[in-house]
């Protein structure tokens, strides 16, 4: 054990059925919306529980409604195979058909058609990956008793399919996985399927958003439609999970399911007639491969803007607490900036019946007044939204006209979810993007396998306390093996809270990617960072400007994810997944996370009046170093007592970590995904590199035109707090263009080492010159001067700040640090 030293001090639809046009047309009455009473109160009331009935996900595979046991009917018989195509194979048990399609070396998709007749209706939504490459083809070989099926290149997914009677069993690499126990069965409300688990070291995730759980390894999990925000609830199921054997699995239906991990054999059934599975197949923990795979055949994460990873404030603002004006957003607006604290969109209409106007109106629809509040928002600064309980019908006008930009689908407008909240999600999708370049940027709930493509899931309305940032914390990371790349709840809940919660909510929300608060549902209605005054607000102002110069990377991590499936929040399990520790639900596994590759970020949810100390903090292998001191601990261990005053969220960064980093400035997301000067803190490692992803921060040219650019960023040096060594930063040409790309910049950068240089050198790659960095005498010097550098041994134990001269961003150049030392350093530079 070890112990830690303290520091450095919408635009919302009432979509009806499934038509488009209807995004169109007010709400009539016969639309899923809030009742009258609720309308007129401002709150859901008893509405979102008439909508929700909190039922169980499924009925049981073999209990009938009464109690009575009903026998299951189970496939028989293999009796033909047929061979469908180059890829595609049918097994024939009787009038009951499987389909085999082979659509990767590492994914297959098996469908059951009862009585031979194949059904589809998900795909069309939620398949959005076909075969590739498209010459891919499949082989089937006869075993005697079996039959094995796999594609033509060796070594991946395989199925054998035993003939008498059919059970299946999925291989990777020739090892087998899982065997069916029996075969794929059905009543007369579900289709299910029976696995032998692997060994009892085989953990579970995924499931989508389940509240305050990550590994399901022991329990029942629902994938199902429950209008439960709290703990316990599936605010936003998806019907895929993954082992740690090196499987996962995607159910492709929109109908109510569970996944029973209580014991073996495992039983996975949905309530429909019809079974459409895809495996994919990987290195055992491999998770990321698998995620991968899932985000290939459902679709890759959203990529946000920019302004979509600062803080949203959403407040009714025509109502009689704010005097019944849109307006006073504007106010709102400027408060944020008087108080010197980063936040990037507003949504100003943020309640039942709250519309955009001036007067005691209901449902107002002042466009002039819009068109003002979302100018001069901009001029603040901030991105403007709306979310509209009286349908769409302007959605043009609105978009193309007054500028808005941001979206919210909230609980009265996604009916009872499943494919009609897809649908609501992405019409309003379209609707952004069909009148403007810019990008989707939606907030949602009851989200399902696909929203991920289009917007952010949120875990509904929530009472803010310590105990909400206890059970959030093990529900981001769950929703992480789930391809939800872009997940959050309000800043300390719409109900609720307290200066102490606020503040520890909105430390950890910082760390994450996207988080809002929403303020006029609580007893003490404001939910802005400077409503409990000091010294909350002061606490407050830090961690939101930590979040925004961190803004380039986790701009990188998005992209990442929407390139792979990867998500930017991740569990410690999915980033050190050789780490037995990780796998099963305790404080060291569920109350801290990965943000990236990088930090390591443990929140707080204990109360000052009990302890102001953090206990079991797990580090993975490796050399982390805190971030409040400099402390260098050696992993794998667990600490104790970590000090976490109100002001201090405990964070670790990893040795090696390059963190490309935004200088302060009054309005920091107004701009591109780019700055001049760019800070680059390195903790220099051995051997690492950090891949710089810009575009323009706002419009599709990034995703569709491939207008971007990268910047590889190269470090190598010796162990941290090492006392000699030479540490080499290269920084390579960018590759990529885009509108409004910086054509040079100064760079500053902070490498963290316990002894000043004797020299700092810039070398540029064309010419192959080196340049001696002039020492300044101090901090603000290096300020003002126009390049150089100088050592601060008192910060966090010795860091050197450099500062570039303007540098092309087409051509290359390494900064270099020489420590002398009776030692010489083996470290090989690499420029």
């Amino acid at each position: 054990m070890l112990s830690c030293s303290s520091g450095r001090g919408l635009l919302l639809f009432a979509v009806g059925a499934l038509h488009v046009g209807l995004l169109f047309e007010a709400v009539g009455a016969d639309s899923a919306g809030p009742t009258q009473e609720a309308l007129n109160s401002g709150r859901p009331g008893s509405d979102r529980v008439n909508r929700f009935p909190k039922i169980g996900a499924a009925i049981d595979y073999n209990v009938l409604e009464g109690g009575q046991t009903e026998v299951p009917s189970v496939v028989g018989d293999v009796t033909s195979l047929e061979t469908v195509g180059p890829r595609t194979f049918r097994l024939h048990c009787g009038a009951d058909v499987l389909q085999l399609d082979f659509y990767r070396t590492d994914v297959v998709r098996v469908q059951m058609a009862w009585a031979g007749k194949f059904e589809d209706p998900a795909s069309a939504d939620l398949v959005v990956g076909g075969p590739t490459p498209a010459t891919l083809s499949a082989s089937v070989e006869d075993k005697g008793d079996y039959l094995q099926f796999q594609a033509t290149t060796p070594g991946g997914v395989a199925i054998q399919a035993s003939k008498m009677p059919l059970r299946l069993s999925l291989l990777w690499g020739g090892n087998v996985i899982w065997t069916e126990s029996q075969g794929l069965a059905r009543n007369s409300t579900s289709t299910f399927q029976t696995l032998s688990a692997g060994s009892g070291k085989e953990h579970f995730f995924g499931g989508g958003m389940q509240n305050g759980r990550f590994s399901h390894k022991g329990p029942r999990i629902r994938i199902s439609s429950d209008g439960n925000w709290d703990e316990g609830g599936n605010p936003n199921a998806v019907p895929f999970y993954l082992s740690t054997a090196g499987y996962a699995t995607f159910r492709n239906t929109w109908s109510p399911g569970f996944y029973d991990f209580s014991s073996a054999p495992l039983v996975l059934g949905h309530n429909e007639s019809r079974f459409d599975a895809f495996y994919f197949g990987a290195e055992p923990r491999n998770f990321g491969a698998l995620l991968e795979g899932y985000t290939y055949i459902t679709g890759r994460p959203f990529m946000p803007p920019v302004y979509g990873l600062g803080l949203g404030d959403s407040d009714c603002y025509h109502n009689d607490r704010h005097g019944n004006d849109t307006g006073v957003a504007v106010a709102v607006a400027e408060k944020y900036r008087q108080e010197d604290m980063p936040a990037a969109w507003l949504l100003p209409n943020d309640g039942y019946g709250c519309g955009f106007g001036l007067g005691p109106t209901s449902f107002p629809k002042n466009f002039t007044l819009l068109d003002e509040v979302v100018l001069e928002l901009g001029e603040q600064g901030f991105a403007t939204g709306l979310w509209s309980s009286a349908g769409l019908p302007d959605i043009k006008r609105m978009v193309q006209g007054s500028g808005t930009r941001i979206a919210k689908t909230d609980v009265g407008w996604i009916g009872d979810g499943y494919k009609f909240a897809f649908d609501a999600v992405r019409m309003v999708a379209q609707g952004i993007e069909n009148n403007s370049d810019a990008r989707r940027f939606i907030w949602t709930v009851e989200g399902w396998a696909g929203t991920h493509r289009y917007a952010v899931m949120w875990t509904g309305d929530n009472s803010g306390s310590l105990d909400y940032v206890r059970w959030q914390v093990p529900t981001f990371i769950g929703s992480s093996f789930s391809g939800q790349a872009h997940v959050s709840g309000d800043v300390d809940g719409i109900f609720g809270g307290s200066p102490e919660s606020f503040v520890r909510d909105l430390q950890f929300k910082c760390l994450m990617t996207v988080f809002m608060t929403m303020s006029g549902w609580a007893a003490n209605p404001d939910k802005q960072p400077w409503a409990w005054g000091e010294p909350y607000t002061s606490i407050a102002r830090m961690y939101l400007k930590l979040k925004a110069r961190l803004t380039p990377y986790y701009y990188t991590l998005s992209r990442q994810a929407y390139d792979t499936g990867l998500p930017p929040v991740r569990a410690m399990a999915l980033e050190f997944p050789l780490d037995d520790r990780f796998l099963e639900h305790h404080v060291g596994s569920a109350q801290q996370f990965m943000a990236g590759p990088s930090i390591l970020v443990v929140p707080i949810y204990q109360p000052l009046s009990t302890t102001a100390l953090r206990d079991e903090i797990h580090l993975p292998a490796g050399e982390w170093v805190d971030w409040w001191n400099g402390s260098v601990y050696e992993g794998p261990a667990v600490i104790n007592g970590c000090p976490a005053p109100l002001e201090r969220l405990p964070m670790f960064v990893r040795a090696g970590a390059i963190l490309p980093m935004w200088a302060d400035t009054p309005m920091p997301y107004s701009a591109a995904a780019q700055s001049d000067p760019l800070i680059l803190d390195i903790f220099p490692s051995g051997e690492s590199s950090f891949s710089l992803y810009e575009d323009d921060g706002r419009t599709r040219q990034a995703l569709e035109q491939g207008a971007f650019a990268r910047t590889l960023i190269n470090c190598s040096g010796p162990a941290p707090r090492a006392s000699s060594g030479r540490v080499a930063v290269g920084i390579s040409a960018s590759v990529g263009r885009f509108e409004g790309q910086l054509a040079q910049r100064t760079y500053l950068l902070r490498v963290h080492a316990p002894k000043s240089p004797t020299a700092v050198l810039l070398r540029h790659h064309e010419s192959s010159t080196a340049e001696a960095l002039p020492l300044q005498g101090s901090l603000s010097a290096l300020d003002f001067a126009p390049s150089g550098w100088f050592f601060d041994a008192a910060q966090l134990q010795g860091v050197v700040h450099i500062k570039t001269p303007p540098q092309a961003s087409s051509i290359a150049f390494a900064v270099e640090l020489e420590v002398s030392s009776e030692r010489q350093s083996s470290v090989q530079i690499v420029i």
